[in-house]
This record gives structure tokens, C-alpha cells and sequence, in this order.
């Protein structure tokens, strides 16, 4: 067999060997490479590229080709220079024009280099391998200069590949399941934007840190016809929303605030609001609250314009005040009863 040709040693340099302590060497080598986890083989190219020879395979090799191995070493020895046994005849199709374009490149000026790519087997199966190619320095008389002689190391990688294209693959479903749920969520969104933004009531999140300090991370556009003030400076007052509640109103909307976190119930509270312009407006705030996992309460609430309600129950006071003090004069001054149509007495005042 022809052995490896070992880095930066010409023959002069070589001590003197009793043959069969060589042969014990080289044995022992083979022995050693055909034991390491991959394939080690050494190949031959001219300076342009082009593979020359291939003479020397380790077992590797044949494992990783899945080529049976003959209990004849003669028979292994002639095998390493058969084409069908070299491991660079087995590269697949599609990479080999990768493959060669690489070593062509390489050997314009030799140095270590890498490659990955597949494997087409004698069996027709693929396999996937990890190379890895080193020039090797030599000062022999025999060589020729117009040679470069290649160590190589392949590995076989497949099931690293397979997890990499399936963990690919997977990403892709995530991602393409990912857009569909952001689609479904942006959709969901401008839906519940549309809808906030069109109901007549002003809708809000208010929350209370565990320091007492009160901020407004959502309020909807209603704010601007409500309140005449945009919802960015509303969120950016915080607390100092509390100074537009009307000075008679303000410590009973505390108060209701207060018991709606001591008791986690919704807080329900009627008041007037003093508008930037000056002008007084009642609203009813209805808020449920919710504990949050860092001591705050966040409630989500809606503010209602009762404006018409208060002036028709303002009217509807009024109205019974006039009442009362018609039946008031009534009762001092006359004898007032009420029949049913058949002359049933249903009422009578103080007076009769």
C-alpha cells in the first residue's frame, strides 16, 4: 500500500529503519486512521485543479461510502485507486461544479479550506458531509512540481443537515403562521379601533400604581368631544385629570375610586367636569377594576355624557316643585276631590 506522504521530510532526512520496524509503523498508522470518526483519504491534483490520483483511503471511507469492505487487504489496496472507491467521484450531480470550482480556487494557492455538500452513494442514497482540506508540505525528489498532494478529513453530517432543514422548516411554518396570527390580530385591532372610535362614549384605562400614582394608558378619541382635549394630553396629565372634576365633585370621585380598589367592585360615580373653555358638563363614569401581577389596578372604564339626562331631571324636579305648590295652595285655600267615572271619590285634599 502506499502510504501517506508525511509533511516537511525528504528521504535524506529519514533515519535509518530496519524494514520490518517500518512496516510495523506504517501498519500501526493505518491501523490508527482507519480507527478516527470520519474518512481520511489523500488525493492528487495538478496546480489547475484536477484530480490526478487518489492513493490512499482509510476504512472510514468505505463506512461512509456504505461500501463493503473485503477481508483482503490486497483486494483493499487495488480498490483505493478504482474510481467507484474514490470519495470525490461520489459527490452528487448538483454540487460537484461547487466542489471542483472550489478546489480549482484552492489550489491556485494552497491552503486549508472547508467545504459542505452531499454525497451520492452507489446505493443511491444522499448523504450529507462536513470536508475539510489540507495542501500538504512536502520535499520529495519523486514529486513532481507540478502536483499538489491533499490530506483530507470527511465527516459525516446528515443528521446535523436534517435537524438544520427541519428546524428550517419549522421556522417557516412558525413564521408564515406568525404572519397570518399578526394579519388576524391587525385586523382584530382596526376593528376594535373602529369600534372605539365610533362608540359615543369616551372608553379608558386608568391605573394606580402601588405608589398612589395615577396614569391613563389608553383613552379613546372620543376624549377630544367629551372633554375637548386630545387623548395624548390627557395620558400625559395622569393625575392632574383629577383638577378637571369640578372642586364639589372631586373628593367623592376619591372616594368612590378608593372603595373600588378596597373592594375590587365597579365604580360607578356621577360629576361635573370643567371643560378647558370654562363650561360644566355632567358625566357618569363606569370602570371595573383589575389587579395586576405588580400591585397596580388598571381600570377599564367608560365615560358618559349625561348632560340631557341631568337638564330633564332638573326639568322633572321642577316640574314637581310647581306641582307641590299648586296642591299647596290648593289645600289652603280650596276643597279639591277627584271622582271616577261613575261618581267614585278618589281623592280629596287636606281642605275638604
Amino acid at each position: 500500500m502506499t502510504a501517506p506522504i508525511s509533511p516537511s521530510h525528504s528521504a535524506e532526512d529519514m533515519p535509518e529503519m530496519r524494514l520490518s520496524d517500518t512496516a510495523d509503523g506504517i501498519a500501526a498508522m493505518h491501523d490508527w486512521m482507519d480507527a478516527v470518526p470520519g474518512a481520511i483519504s489523500q488525493v492528487v491534483t495538478n496546480p489547475d485543479g484536477v484530480i490526478m490520483a487518489c492513493p490512499y483511503i482509510s476504512v472510514g471511507c468505505y463506512r461512509l461510502l456504505e461500501i463493503p469492505l473485503s477481508a483482503s487487504v490486497a483486494e483493499r489496496v487495488s480498490g483505493a485507486t478504482q474510481a467507484c472507491h474514490c470519495l470525490f467521484d461520489a459527490i452528487h450531480p448538483e454540487e460537484g461544479d461547487r466542489f471542483f470550482r472550489a478546489l480549482a480556487r484552492a489550489a491556485k494557492q494552497p491552503h486549508l479550506w472547508e467545504w459542505e455538500g452531499r454525497l451520492l452513494l452507489p446505493s443511491g442514497k444522499t448523504k450529507w458531509i462536513s470536508l475539510m482540506v489540507q495542501p500538504v508540505e512536502f520535499s520529495i525528489t519523486e514529486a513532481s512540481a507540478e502536483e499538489i498532494v491533499w490530506n483530507t478529513l470527511a465527516q459525516d453530517i446528515t443528521a446535523r443537515k436534517q435537524a438544520e432543514i427541519e428546524a428550517k422548516q419549522l421556522n417557516q411554518s412558525l413564521s408564515k403562521r406568525l404572519e397570518a396570527r399578526t394579519a388576524e390580530l391587525a385586523v382584530s385591532q382596526n376593528r376594535l379601533q373602529k369600534l372605539a372610535d365610533n362608540v359615543p362614549d369616551m372608553l379608558y384605562e386608568m391605573r394606580l400604581d402601588a405608589h398612589s400614582e395615577v396614569s391613563f394608558p389608553y383613552v379613546s378619541s372620543a376624549c377630544h368631544r367629551l372633554i375637548n382635549i386630545s387623548p395624548d394630553r390627557l395620558q400625559k396629565q395622569g393625575t392632574d385629570v383629577l383638577s378637571l372634576v369640578h372642586a364639589e365633585d372631586r373628593q367623592g370621585l376619591k372616594e368612590a375610586i378608593r372603595e373600588s380598589a378596597l373592594t375590587l367592585k365597579v365604580c360607578r360615580y356621577e360629576c361635573r367636569l370643567v371643560l378647558p373653555s370654562g363650561r360644566q358638563r355632567w358625566v357618569r363614569t363606569l370602570a371595573k377594576p383589575q389587579p395586576q401581577s405588580d400591585g397596580s389596578i388598571i381600570w377599564y372604564g367608560c365615560l358618559s355624557d349625561i348632560g340631557d339626562r341631568k337638564q330633564i331631571e332638573s326639568q322633572l324636579n321642577q316640574s314637581l316643585k310647581e306641582l307641590a305648590d299648586v296642591k299647596f295652595a290648593l289645600d289652603c285655600s280650596s276643597n279639591v276631590a277627584i271622582t271616577a267615572h261613575r261618581g267614585y271619590i278618589t281623592y280629596v285634599n287636606d281642605k275638604f
